[in-house]
C-alpha cells in the first residue's frame, strides 16, 4: 500500500525525530465510518537509544477527491 503525503509536513515530523535511533512509519488505510470517508494516514514515531518511544502524530494522505454522480 502506498499513500501520498505533504513533503513539508513529513520533513517537519522527521526533524522532531532527529535524536531518535529508529523511526517507525505505519500506514493506516482509508476507512468509511458512518458513511463518511476518512483518508489514509501515515503515523510516525521515534525510538530513542534508551528504548523510550515518542509519538510524532500522523500526517493525513494528500488527495483530491473527485465526486462522480451516477447517471
Amino acid at each position: 500500500m502506498k499513500i501520498i503525503v505533504d513533503r513539508n509536513e513529513l520533513e517537519r515530523r522527521l526533524m522532531q525525530a532527529q535524536k531518535g535511533k529508529l523511526i517507525e512509519f505505519c500506514i493506516v488505510p482509508s476507512q468509511f465510518d458512518s458513511g463518511r470517508l476518512n483518508p489514509a494516514l501515515l503515523h510516525i514515531g521515534t525510538v530513542y537509544n534508551d528504548g523510550s518511544y515518542e509519538d510524532l502524530e500522523s500526517i493525513y494522505e494528500f488527495r483530491r477527491l473527485q465526486l462522480v454522480d451516477d447517471l
